[in-house]
């Protein structure tokens, strides 16, 4: 929808995170700096940073933060690739994902962008690689995972896809509901989508009082209402700020927080009063691992790293039995599971 933005917190870090590796691309470095605001994109941003340069070794030419061109033809088509590698008999298309929802290396994305590369730079005989970077996300096959696409399989694609945009330009274009909806800007005013929530929503027994597999009914009557409400109460707030009333509700001003109107002046008054800068300054932290490693990363000294580090465990989430992760053993009414907090999936 023209206008609105459903910007999130994970959608900031996650840009943040971009920018830093278009920076680290272009110098060699990662400046872990100009990710002070979201420390846990620094392990993200460097492992893209790790991946790019050791799959560049050899290569004729690698473009960072490549814009890439519409497709001729279709101008709705076009992407941007954090990283395109050019070798002698193939391109491979490097993008980053800092989200924890799973990203398969061959999605439709990532197929479009293999498509929009080609056209760039040319085709190669052994066709695209496509490489998604995701550190955040749990995969039975790692953070790194690569799918390879042939010229053939590539000119079918864009056959097929210029045949799916003509269908979405007809003035009775069908509206498809499903998880893909979450990205969508129209989610909030979307018949089809509220369609779609409300089908197979009923009135059921308490969540603590049904059986568990009224309870798997449940959760999949849940998945697309808390997508579908949250859309909803975002166009909203939009509205509200643009101007709108909005029957029943208001906008009000969250607490105010106190900050210092002049840090400096604050200090060397309160100093002055008696305070020492050990009363006034919180304790230095210990950067993490990621930043080390960066600062360390033509350093000899940075294979020390391996034997002052250790891996703790995850959260445990509640999950599809499709998804990718092992399954870990029943936890106890009331046990922390080694100190492990318990979460659903939306809690993370």
């Amino acid at each position: 929808m023209p206008g609105m933005d459903n910007s999130s917190p994970a959608a900031v870090a996650g840009t943040a995170a971009h920018e830093a590796l278009e920076l680290a691309l272009k110098s060699g470095k990662l400046i872990t700096e100009s990710l002070a605001d979201f420390p846990e994109m620094v392990e993200v941003a460097s492992a893209a940073l790790h991946e790019v340069e050791e799959r560049s070794i050899g290569a004729k030419l690698v473009a960072s933060e490549v814009q890439l061109a519409p497709f001729p033809g279709i101008p709705e088509v076009w992407g941007t690739a954090d990283a395109v590698i050019v070798r002698e008999r193939e391109l491979e298309v490097i993008d980053l994902k800092t989200g924890i929802g799973i990203i398969e290396a061959d999605a439709p994305q990532l197929k479009i962008y293999s498509l929009l590369a080609r056209e760039a730079f040319g085709s190669r005989p052994d066709g695209v690689v496509t490489t998604i970077v995701q550190p955040a996300a749990r995969h039975d096959d790692g953070p790194v995972r690569s799918y390879r696409y042939s010229n053939p399989d590539l000119d079918d694609f864009a056959m097929e896809l210029r045949r799916r945009v003509v269908v979405t330009q007809r003035p009775d274009a069908p509206r498809v509901a499903g998880g893909h909806c979450k990205f969508c800007k129209a989610a909030p005013t979307c018949e089809a989508l509220k369609a779609h929530v409300f089908a197979g929503f009923h009135v059921v027994t308490p969540a603590e009082q049904a059986e568990d597999a009224e309870l798997a009914e449940l959760l999949d009557s849940a998945e697309p209402v808390t997508g579908w409400a949250k859309a909803v109460k975002d166009e909203a707030l939009r509205r509200a700020l643009d101007g709108h009333s909005i029957p029943g509700w208001k906008l009000v001003r969250r607490r105010g927080r106190r900050v210092w109107a002049d840090e400096e002046a604050a200090v060397n008054t309160l100093m002055r009063a008696g305070l020492s800068p050990t009363d006034l300054f919180e304790p230095t932290v210990l950067r993490s691992p990621a930043q080390v490693e960066n600062m360390l990363r033509y350093s000899d000294s940075r294979k020390t790293l391996r034997s002052l580090v250790e891996m703790r465990p995850g959260e445990i989430a509640l999950v599809r039995e499709n998804e990718p992760g092992e399954p870990v053993s029943r936890v106890r009414p009331g046990a922390t599971f080694d100190g492990v907090r318990v979460v659903v999936e939306d809690d993370l």
